[in-house]
C-alpha cells in the first residue's frame, strides 16, 4: 500500500500539544477548525501517537455523519500509519460492512451505527478510551439522539472515557455546556487554525467582478430578479416549486457559462447541487455543451458506488479537468485536496413538514450560512482558490439561516418519540428526556404526537408510557413517515406491495415531475 504521510502544512499540527493536554486533563474537549485544517484525520492520530509514546493501548471511536466520510477517513489515517486498513485503523458503518481486527485501536463509525451499538451494548462507551463526535453541527435526528444517549450514559455512570467534540462551525460553547458533567468546569473551545491559502469569494451580484461578461448575462440577471422576489416574500429557507424550476433553469445555464471561463486541464472543480436529479440534469447539459477542455465528470451522492466515490478523491486523469458534481455529501470530512474552484448553488434537499400532504417530505431548501462556509472550505487546500455562490450577498446574510435547523425542531415528533421510547427507555419518560436534548421541543407538540401515534396504531394506549406496537417498532427503523409505513404494511397485507411502494415514494417528494 502506498503511504500517504500526513501533510506537514496542516494548521492543526501546531496545536497538537495543546489538544492532547486538554484531552488528557478534561472529560469533554471541544475543537473548532475551518474546513481543511486537518482535524478529522489528525486528532485521532494525535491520540494514537500519544498512546504509543506512553506504551499504552487505546480504543478510539470516531463518529461521522456519512458512510463515505467514515470509510475515506479510515483509509487515509491507515495510510498515514503505513498500514493496511483493518489493522490499527478500521471502520464499522452498519449492514455488516466493517473492516476491523483484534489489533484495531481507532474505529471510524457512522452516527447511526454508534447510536444502535450504544443502545444494544452501553458498555461499548465505557470500554472506549476516547469517543470523538465529528461534524456535530449536522443536527439530524439520529445525531441529536446520539448526543442525548451519550449525555445520559455519562450522567448515570462514572467513566474515564474522554469525549471530543469537533466541527468547523461550533455554536460557541453549546456542545461543551451540554456534555460537561455537573461539577466540572466548562472548558473553552479550542480553535485550531484556518485555511492555508487565500480564497476569492464571489456572490452572485459580484460575479461581474470576476469576469465582465457577466455584467450583461441574461441568466444571471434573471436569477438576481428572482432573489428580489424571495427577499420581498421572506420565505425563509424553504423553496416554492415554481421558483425552484426557474432557479434550476437559469442556474444550470449560468454554471455552464462559468465553466467555459474556468475549465482547463489538470485542475479540479467542485459543484454543489441539491439532489441527484439536479446532478443528472446538469451532467446532461454539460455533455451537450461545447466546453473545450477534456472533462473527467464524476458524481458524488449517497447512491453511487464506493468505487465511484473514491474516484472523486483521486487526482484528475492527465490532461483532463476533473469536474465533480456533488450533493452536500462532499461538504465535510472527506478530503478532495486538488479542488481549485467551488461553485455553490446554496441549495440542499432536507426533510421538512409539507403542510399540503400533512406529512414530512424531501423538499428543496436553502442551505445555512454555516453549510455555505463548509462548502467554501473545500477550496484553498493546496493552492489559492475561488468560490462562486449562486445567491447574492444580501440574500446570504439576511435570508439564509446562520446554522442548520435541527430536525427535531422542524419535523413532527412521532418518529422521535418512538426512537426515544425504544433506545432510551431505561433513562425515563420520553417527555422528560426530550426536554434535556440540545433543542427541547414545546410540550404541546409532544402531546399532539402521542395522540397521532395512538391514532395510527404505533402505541397501544394514548399515553407516553404505553408499550410500542410492532408497527411502531417497524416505523422507528424505516426512514419514511409513520403514515407511509402503515401504507407499506397494508400493501403487504393486501398483496399489493409494489403499488404501495410507488404511492409512498410519490408522497415522499415535493414534486414527482
Amino acid at each position: 500500500m502506498e503511504q500517504q504521510p500526513a501533510d506537514t502544512s496542516l494548521p492543526i499540527l501546531q496545536f497538537k500539544e495543546k489538544i492532547l493536554q486538554e484531552i488528557n486533563s478534561n472529560t469533554v474537549t471541544c475543537i473548532q477548525g475551518e474546513t481543511g485544517c486537518g482535524k478529522s484525520s489528525m486528532v485521532p492520530q494525535f491520540i494514537l501517537d500519544d498512546a504509543r509514546a506512553r506504551r499504552q493501548r487505546v480504543n478510539v471511536i470516531v463518529s461521522q455523519p456519512r458512510r463515505l466520510a467514515a470509510v475515506a477517513l479510515a483509509r487515509r489515517v491507515a495510510s498515514q500509519n503505513n498500514e493496511k486498513i483493518g489493522k490499527t485503523i478500521g471502520y464499522r458503518i452498519g449492514q455488516g460492512d466493517h473492516v476491523v481486527s483484534m489489533e484495531t485501536q481507532v474505529t471510524f463509525v457512522t452516527i447511526g451505527y454508534l447510536l444502535h451499538k450504544l443502545y444494544h451494548n452501553p458498555k461499548t462507551f465505557f470500554k472506549s478510551s476516547h469517543v470523538v463526535l465529528d461534524e456535530v453541527h449536522e443536527r439530524g435526528m439520529d445525531s441529536d439522539l446520539l448526543n442525548l444517549l451519550i449525555k445520559k450514559l455519562m450522567e448515570n455512570s462514572k467513566s474515564s472515557t474522554k469525549l471530543i467534540i469537533m466541527s468547523a462551525t461550533l455554536q460557541a460553547n453549546l456542545f461543551s455546556q451540554f456534555f460537561t458533567p455537573v461539577g466540572e468546569k466548562v472548558r473553552d473551545t479550542i480553535f485550531v487554525g484556518a485555511k492555508r491559502y487565500h480564497v476569492d469569494v464571489y456572490f452572485l451580484d459580484e460575479w461581474k467582478n470576476f469576469h465582465r461578461s457577466f455584467m450583461n448575462d441574461k441568466n444571471l440577471n434573471n436569477l438576481l430578479g428572482q432573489f428580489k422576489i424571495q427577499n420581498k416574500e421572506n420565505q425563509g429557507n424553504k423553496l416554492k416549486p415554481e421558483v425552484r424550476k426557474i432557479l434550476n433553469k437559469d442556474s444550470c445555464t449560468l454554471i455552464i457559462n462559468l465553466l467555459a471561463k474556468i475549465v482547463k486541464p489538470d485542475i479540479c472543480i467542485l459543484v454543489f447541487l441539491p439532489g441527484i436529479g439536479d446532478i443528472e440534469s446538469l451532467q446532461e447539459d454539460i455533455r451537450s455543451s461545447s466546453l473545450s477542455s477534456p472533462l473527467q465528470i464524476l458524481v458524488l451522492h449517497s447512491l453511487v458506488s464506493r468505487e465511484q466515490q473514491e474516484a472523486a478523491i483521486l487526482p484528475a486523469t492527465a490532461g483532463h479537468c476533473k469536474l465533480i458534481l456533488s450533493t452536500n455529501i462532499a461538504e465535510s470530512s472527506i478530503t478532495i485536496p486538488d479542488v481549485l474552484y467551488v461553485i455553490d448553488s446554496c441549495l440542499s434537499k432536507e426533510i421538512h413538514f409539507d403542510e399540503k400532504r400533512n406529512m414530512p417530505a424531501l423538499l428543496g431548501a436553502w442551505c445555512s450560512q454555516s453549510s455555505a462556509k463548509q462548502r467554501q472550505g473545500r477550496a484553498g487546500r493546496v493552492a489559492p482558490g475561488f468560490v462562486f455562490h449562486l445567491v447574492p450577498r444580501h440574500f446570504h446574510d439576511n435570508v439564509m439561516l446562520p446554522f442548520a435547523e435541527a430536525e427535531i425542531s422542524r419535523l413532527p415528533l412521532e418518529k422521535t418519540i418512538l426512537k426515544v421510547k425504544i433506545l432510551l427507555k431505561k433513562f425515563g419518560r420520553p417527555s422528560a428526556l426530550l426536554q434535556q436534548s440540545l433543542t427541547p421541543p414545546p410540550p404541546a407538540r409532544f402531546e399532539l404526537a402521542i395522540k397521532e401515534l395512538f391514532k395510527v396504531g404505533a402505541l397501544i394506549r394514548e399515553e407516553e408510557t404505553s408499550p410500542v406496537t410492532q408497527l411502531g417498532v417497524l416505523a422507528s427503523e424505516l426512514p419514511v413517515d409513520l403514515v407511509l409505513v402503515k401504507l407499506l404494511v397494508l400493501g403487504i397485507t393486501c398483496s399489493c406491495l409494489p403499488e404501495a411502494i410507488v404511492m409512498a415514494s410519490a408522497l415522499s417528494v415535493q414534486d414527482i415531475f
